[in-house]
């Protein structure tokens, strides 16, 4: 809820009692709250057009509808500015070409159709070049190419991490086969006492009869 417009912006007066509230602090704390709120709108309103620019205007597809802009800057004409909206809505739920022109599109964009295939977005099929061409140079792909380069490094870290405690443990067992070798050469002779037959001295038992 904190990243909601209208409401982020008065979490300081809504931490306040009622008579907080009415208090010159809490006049002072909405205030601030109303101020915050129309810049925030201010500001994702013009995030909003600028995606809407860029997305339909810009590199318009074969299937991007046609964009009308409605100039509402001027709450006197904010009536005005409503109907026509209705009116462009209208015409189009009814089939009809609205009465308004639409924004202008810049196609100087290649509509080429191909078939490329996103593999750091999830396997995102794009059918025409000026698609792709866009989705390469989003900030969502440029942040998921990151993210793919920062996780094959760490694969590459751990690899190389588990190829050395496997030559580590090769070495070890190996030296250890070497050092049973040359204990076992080194007590090859055994002397055993005649009267019970056990090793005087050495590692190996040799019981008579026994292979």
């Amino acid at each position: 809820m904190l990243q909601m417009l209208g409401f982020k912006e008065f979490t300081d007066y809504l931490q306040l009692s009622p008579q907080g509230r009415m208090s010159k602090e809490g006049e002072k704390l909405f205030k601030q709250g109303v101020e915050d709120l129309k810049q925030a709108t201010r500001r994702y309103a013009k995030q909003q057009v600028r995606w809407i620019t860029n997305r339909f205007c810009a590199r318009p597809g074969p299937s991007v509808p046609p964009v009308y802009s409605v100039d509402s800057t001027d709450l006197g004409n904010w009536d005005q500015a409503v109907a026509q909206a209705i009116q462009v809505v209208r015409a189009f739920t009814q089939g009809e070409v609205p009465a308004m022109a639409p924004e202008p599109t810049q196609r100087k964009v290649d509509s080429t159709v191909v078939r490329e295939v996103c593999d750091v977005c999830g396997g995102r099929i794009f059918l025409h070049q000026h698609e792709w061409t866009g989705h390469l140079k989003s900030k969502k792909h440029r942040h998921n190419v990151k993210v793919a380069k920062e996780r094959g490094k760490l694969s590459s870290i751990l690899s190389a991490r588990e190829t050395q405690l496997k030559e580590k443990e090769t070495s070890s067992q190996q030296q250890t086969s070497q050092s049973e070798n040359s204990t076992c050469d080194s007590h090859g002779m055994v002397q055993l006492d005649n009267a019970v037959g056990t090793p005087v001295d050495g590692d190996c038992l040799l019981t008579p009869g026994v292979s």
